[in-house]
């Protein structure tokens, strides 16, 4: 009798200790947390200045409080630029890093990023991946997801055929007596202006209200009216502020304008050129494009036309949070 009762007072002995020790034990000691990382797109395919939005999603398998906070990391890679993120998180470049409070077993966390393409991104298949850190996680292989989109080339948009005016009536006058000038040495006179060569030149843009981020054409048509061919006709499109090319559309850019030169323009012809521009995504308001064409022989004629811009409205704020 008396040698059960000594082994129990023993074992009462060592639970004590043990639970004497692990009072002593910071909680930290005990926090566990298993996680994994999902991440979608918005969209399957985009196209150069495309605004796309990724979501990442933590959902929590194993949490056992008190734990420290995690992180999740996105990195863009080429042909992406960072435009905007929700749910706390901040960006040095192309490194995306969100802050995350391990939720309850079964709830996920979200955060959104978005990210323009590059307006030079190369068609094809363009993949991003994030990752998931938790210094208590200890199954890493379900913490990093990749998903992936088909860039594309944009669409092409046929604006719609403009007749242009009737030329003005032109009233009969007798021409002054020329001007007889002596060209500097070693040059020569500037040709004179044709009075038979006129030029119009008619400016269209698609779509005349867009969104901040998104691509406008314009379509610039020049044609002679006259009975007498244009010579070293020069037009130029001179770019407004807020707006960027993807290309010069075959012309030159320099100093801000894209020119394009007609060596000859016979009469009764016409040429057109089209010319992309993607809006910049803090603009708002009216932007007004401006482009001129002048021959050798022909007097100087210009056209323009605006655009109205709206921003696109911000993403919600409610995006990012736990859900069920």
């Amino acid at each position: 009798m008396r040698s059960c009762f000594t082994r129990r007072a023993r074992h009462l002995t060592i639970a004590l200790l043990v639970l004497a020790t692990a009072a002593l034990l910071p909680t930290s000691a005990f926090a566990h947390f298993e996680g994994s990382m999902t991440k979608t797109v918005d969209r399957a395919t985009a196209s150069p200045g495309d605004v796309v939005t990724f979501t990442l999603t933590v959902t929590s398998q194993i949490s056992i409080p008190t734990h420290p906070n995690g992180t999740v990391t996105d990195s863009l890679p080429a042909g992406l630029t960072f435009v905007s993120a929700t749910g706390g998180c901040t960006n040095v470049g192309q490194d995306v890093t969100c802050s995350f409070a391990p939720p309850a077993v079964g709830q996920s966390i979200s955060f959104t990023v978005l990210a323009r393409i590059d307006a030079n991104a190369a068609p094809g298949q363009l993949c991003n991946t994030s990752v998931m850190h938790h210094p208590s996680d200890t199954t890493p292989g379900d913490n990093s997801s990749t998903t992936c989109l088909t860039v594309v080339p944009p669409p092409v948009v046929t604006p719609p055929v403009v007749t242009p005016p009737p030329p003005p009536a032109v009233e009969t006058v007798t021409p002054p007596a020329p001007v007889t000038t002596t060209p500097p040495a070693g040059g020569s006179s500037p040709p004179a202006i044709n009075q038979n060569t006129r030029l119009t030149i008619v400016k269209t843009v698609t779509p005349g209200q867009a969104l901040a981020g998104s691509r406008v054409i314009y379509a610039i048509v020049v044609k002679n009216i006259g009975s007498v061919a244009a010579k070293n006709v020069q037009v130029c499109d001179t770019l407004p502020d807020g707006v960027t090319v993807p290309s010069t559309a075959g012309g030159r850019l320099r100093n801000g304008q894209i020119c394009w030169t007609i060596t000859t323009l016979a009469a009764g012809k016409t040429i057109t050129y089209r010319l992309t521009a993607v809006i910049d995504l803090d603009r708002s308001g009216s932007i007004v494009n401006s482009v001129c064409a002048k021959g050798g022989n022909t007097t100087k004629v210009c056209a323009k036309v605006p655009v109205s811009v709206t921003r696109a409205a911000p993403p919600r704020s409610d995006v990012a949070g736990v859900t069920g």
